[in-house]
């Protein structure tokens, strides 16, 4: 069996540029997480509000009356406990504070490699356009 190597076109219209115009571009792949991000973030407020919270409740202690003041009584407590932080802030465990630096170098990280991909990508391509141009050049003095 003959292998052949791929044919390449100078023409603009050939099938592998075609192929390069069908690809995604990055910046419509950051507009729609961030359009993503926005619509979850709308859902989640909207779930645990205040109204729907409540709701929630009375709706499970209408199918489970055996919880009916338990499940309200942590409802309160959770709302103390969220709305009202302790004072003492100071005094974090140990564990606490490991969690948070453990926290700050993943988003450090997640950060860095999103510079570091957008980059190696804005690399390949500038590459690839001094190698079309190199190899237009050589083309036409042919």
């Amino acid at each position: 069996m003959i292998r052949r190597p791929p044919r390449s076109t100078q023409s603009r219209s050939s099938a592998a540029s075609d192929v390069y115009k069908r690809q995604v571009s990055t910046q419509s792949t950051w507009g729609k997480a961030i359009i993503k991000v926005s619509i979850q973030t709308i859902f989640i407020i909207v779930v645990f509000s205040k109204k729907h919270a409540e709701s929630l409740v009375k709706s499970i202690e209408g199918l489970f009356p055996s919880l009916g003041n338990s499940l309200t009584s942590f409802m309160e407590n959770w709302k103390k406990q969220f709305f009202n932080p302790p004072s003492d802030l100071d005094n974090k465990h140990w564990i606490a504070s490991l969690w948070e630096i453990i926290v700050t170098l993943m988003i450090v990280y997640f950060v860095i490699s999103c510079v570091t991909s957008l980059a190696q990508t804005y690399a390949s391509r500038l590459q690839q356009t001094i190698k079309d141009n190199n190899s237009t050049n050589k083309t036409k003095s042919d």
